[in-house]
Parts: structure tokens; sequence; C-alpha cells
């Protein structure tokens, strides 16, 4: 029974691998939701966990909504309450990092990032944009409070742009 569950767990690992080095393509899921409770959406539709998340999708809260979201590169994204930003690129390449770029654009509110394997392989290529600044991070956990005339970043662990 246990060499079973070594097999398997050795499989779950090396095809996630193998999934998270390929570029994703034009058109597929770049993340999926964890977990949502009340309002939270995507370009106005309602979310539920295992909601796929695309390029492109506005996320937002509402008064009481909360979002958890796990990126292809493991990656995760939380908006709390009253919450938006727009998952403006998500393209990641671990097999060639260089064509790694990604870019998320918040528009209010609190938003907190743990950077994936796509941040971490390609420091430059993250970004996470506010009305009032731009935040580059290097293998990080960080919370960003924002609105339009100003932004604050929480740096919990790495280090910061």
């Amino acid at each position: 029974m246990q060499l079973i569950r070594a097999i398997v767990f050795i499989f779950l690992v090396m095809f996630g691998a193998l999934a998270m080095a390929q570029p994703n393509a034009p058109g597929q899921p770049i993340g999926k939701v964890l977990f949502s409770t009340g309002d939270a959406y995507a370009d106005q539709i309602k979310l539920q966990a295992g909601s796929p998340i695309y390029i492109g999708q506005t996320l937002s809260t509402g008064n009481v909504g909360h979002l958890h979201i796990r990126m292809i590169d493991g990656a995760f994204l939380s908006l709390r309450p009253t919450s938006s930003a727009k998952v403006a690129l998500y393209t990641v390449d671990l097999d060639d990092p260089a064509n790694t770029k990604i870019r998320i654009d918040v528009q209010h509110g609190v938003v907190r990032s743990v950077t994936g394997k796509g941040g971490e392989e390609n420091h430059s290529a993250f970004r996470l944009n506010t009305p009032v600044a731009a935040i580059g991070i290097r293998g990080t956990d960080f919370i960003v409070y924002t609105d339009a005339i100003s932004s604050v970043v929480d740096l919990r662990q790495g280090v910061s742009q």
C-alpha cells in the first residue's frame, strides 16, 4: 500500500512539474478559485470554488466578499472586501523564464499576493500596478492597500524592488 502511495505521489509530482513547465496557451485558464464568499466576481460573473480565471478578467469583491485564487505557477492571489484587480498578463514559461510576463492591475481595495514559480524564476517579469505605484517583487508575500490617491505595501516576506 505504501508503494502504491509512493508511486502515485511521484506521478503527481512529475505531472504537476511538467504541466507547470509548459507555457500557458492562449484562452486557457491561468488560475482557479480556491475560496469565494459573499459577492466575488470575474467580469461580473459570480465566482465559486473551482471557477477558472482567465487573462484579461477583472476580479472584484463586494462589501463582504473574499476571493482566494491559485494561479498556474502556484502563486496565490487574494482579494478582500470592496476590492478590484485586473489580470492584465499572466504568461508563465519555466522552460524559458525570459518569456514569463505577469501583470496585475489593482484598481482599489486590498490584495494579497504570494509569488509563484513564474515570479521566482524571472523577478523582473512580475508587476503589480496600482493607480499610483508599480510594485516589483522578488519571491515575496505582500499585501497592497490602494485607492485613487495612495498605495501602501505590507511586505510579509521577501524583497521588494
